[in-house]
């Protein structure tokens, strides 16, 4: 008896000390968790710290503790755990052709050809129909803030754009400051299309097959398009509480016709721009056959379409209001300068010009029929 309670007492203390170790990584890891969600409130800001945090956890815990814990989508926002978000979501049957952009990263093309099979039957799937093509160089190029991944086959573009790289930096910082992503990520595509992005990795496929070495600008005014709308989507995001997602209709119109007066800006083409938007927008409108309503409520189901550029329309408009507000208050309105207190982007536009969007498209439409 006297042997078996001295093995009791001795082995007592490294049983508590067991599970004084195991309680203490439950606290340090559920600290860790809340560290990263704090800094996530500033996620532009803490980027690389996030970043760091995360490769950690996932070195230490695997795959399987963001899993039990459901903390695995911010793991496809980093491209050192982006590899291990596929394959949790993966596991977890979470693949509904979502992981595209990932797997294109990855250049994973294999995946990349399985999710546009899950794709095909959308009626945007036109912008995605060439990704299994990307034959990659295997190199980045980076510059401050610019990462480029790129097909082999458009390398003298790829230099010609790292070159002028620091012109767009320079432009984006100076433009959306705090908002401006930390990091920028672009593939260039050996192929001709629209240049879809990937706002969780603030990457995009930029296809320009057609594009010469002695049109880099062409590419560089694309890469200040996409990232105005990654800023823009972080600011809405951070300032308001319904966020920003694909299917706001008048968010498009409004962000969409706001990016192109950007590009113009950076490129010194606003006069003319502006004048060949307008003109195709009085046609339009002396035509009568398109409702311009349409684009704050229809522009998802227009964008596949090929009979109204609503592209131009929508720029047009955008200088419509630079006019009517000034060039500061439109900006603000895609970067607020304070919390967003409306529940909808719609209800927040309305107060913001202090009128509503539909009065807003009825003036314009009269100023450009006056001409």
């Amino acid at each position: 008896m006297i042997i078996k309670l001295s093995i009791i007492f001795s082995i007592l203390p490294v049983l508590v000390s067991y599970c004084y170790s195991q309680e203490n990584d439950q606290v340090d890891l559920s600290s860790i968790i809340n560290k990263i969600e704090e800094l996530n409130k500033d996620f532009n800001k803490n980027y690389w710290q996030i970043e760091k945090l995360l490769v950690n956890l996932l070195q230490k815990e695997g795959e399987e503790f963001f899993i039990k814990n459901k903390y695995y989508e911010i793991l496809g926002r980093f491209e050192p755990t982006l590899k291990a978000y596929c394959e949790i979501k993966e596991k977890l049957n979470e693949n509904r052709g979502n992981l595209l952009f990932s797997y294109l990263h990855l250049n994973d093309i294999e995946n990349v050809k399985k999710q546009q099979e899950k794709l095909k039957d959308n009626p945007n799937y036109f912008i995605y129909q060439h990704f299994h093509e990307f034959e990659d160089s295997k190199k980045t190029l980076e510059s401050k803030l610019i990462s480029i991944k790129y097909d082999h086959r458009v390398e003298e573009l790829a230099q010609a754009v790292l070159e002028n790289a620091h012109k767009a930096e320079e432009f984006i910082v100076s433009e959306w400051g705090d908002f401006a992503p930390p990091k920028i990520r672009i593939i260039l595509l050996y192929s001709n299309g629209p240049g879809p992005y990937n706002p969780r990795m603030n990457e995009t496929v930029l296809q320009v097959k057609s594009v010469p070495k002695s049109a880099a600008l062409e590419t560089i005014t694309g890469i200040v398009h996409e990232t105005f709308h990654f800023s823009n989507i972080y600011a809405i995001n951070r300032m308001s509480t319904f966020g920003s997602a694909w299917g706001m209709n008048s968010f498009k119109f409004l962000d969409e016709g706001y990016a192109q007066l950007i590009d113009m800006k950076f490129s010194n083409s606003q006069e003319k721009g502006r004048e060949d938007a307008d003109n195709y927008a009085r046609n339009i409108i002396l035509e009568g056959k398109f409702d311009l309503k349409d684009l704050k409520t229809r522009w998802i189901e227009l964008f596949s379409g090929k009979d109204v550029n609503i592209y131009t329309l929508a720029l047009s408009f955008a200088f419509f209001l630079e006019d009517k507000y000034g060039k500061q208050k439109h900006k603000n309105l895609f970067f607020p300068k304070t919390k967003i207190t409306e529940d909808s982007w719609l209800e927040y536009v309305n107060s913001y010009f202090g009128t509503d969007l539909d009065s807003l498209i009825n003036m314009y439409q009269a100023g450009i029929k006056a001409g």
